[in-house]
């Protein structure tokens, strides 16, 4: 009988045992390769498909990271701007002719949160393994837009580690963003001037801070 109930407890366990310990190393080396990194930039595509609609928008443009600041822009099919230093998030949308500046705090959940708070991602996010190097995150702070996110890391060769190549976003509204980044360019020289916003003449300041 004893036999048998430890064998009923190592089947109970184990998945739950490697489960964890996969996580664990994951996060382990995502940790130690974002110790790395001065700075990176990448490409990105998104694919945004909307609660009730079956076709879905496609964007592409770059991604800037630095120690406590970064920079998304959107190339195509339409140009917008993200900078983000600290916890203040400027958004640069040219075609409407306005800046919005707004605490990233307020954004609680969203990739970039989680691009700029990587070594925080446990105490922002409820973490469940998927798969290999594939995590579940939910956000713990509630009010969040964003229901929960599967994020998929990948090596980065460049610094031997793991780095976010894929995250799948679940609004709250039932909406579904699919960001993928490619083309990593690690610890290159980066200009500071990147990382600044000028606001355009003409152009309205919305302040939601």
């Amino acid at each position: 009988m004893k036999k048998r109930y430890l064998s009923i407890l190592i089947l109970f366990f184990t998945p739950a045992m490697v489960f964890a310990d996969a996580q664990n190393k994951t996060l382990q080396t995502l940790h130690e390769t974002y110790a790395k990194i001065e700075n990176i930039e990448a490409d990105f595509s998104q694919s945004v498909t909307f609660q009730g609609f079956d076709t879905s928008i496609d964007s592409r443009g770059k991604v800037y990271l630095k120690r406590g600041k970064m920079r998304w822009d959107y190339l195509l099919p339409t140009r917008q701007q993200f900078f983000v230093e600290g916890d203040m998030l400027l958004h640069y949308n040219p075609e409407h002719q306005q800046v919005i500046q707004s605490v990233l705090g307020k954004q609680t959940g969203l990739p970039l949160d989680l691009f700029i708070s990587i070594e925080k991602i446990e105490t922002i996010f409820h973490l469940t393994p998927v798969q290999k190097n594939t995590l579940l995150l939910k956000p713990k702070e509630t009010g969040s837009q964003v229901k929960q996110m599967i994020v998929t890391f990948a090596p980065l060769p460049q610094l031997k580690g793991l780095f976010i190549q894929k995250i799948i976003l679940h609004e709250e509204n039932g909406n579904q963003s699919v960001f993928v980044f490619h083309h990593f360019r690690v610890n290159k020289a980066l200009s500071e001037q990147i990382f600044l916003f000028k606001i355009p003449e003409g152009v309205a300041l919305i302040d939601l801070r």
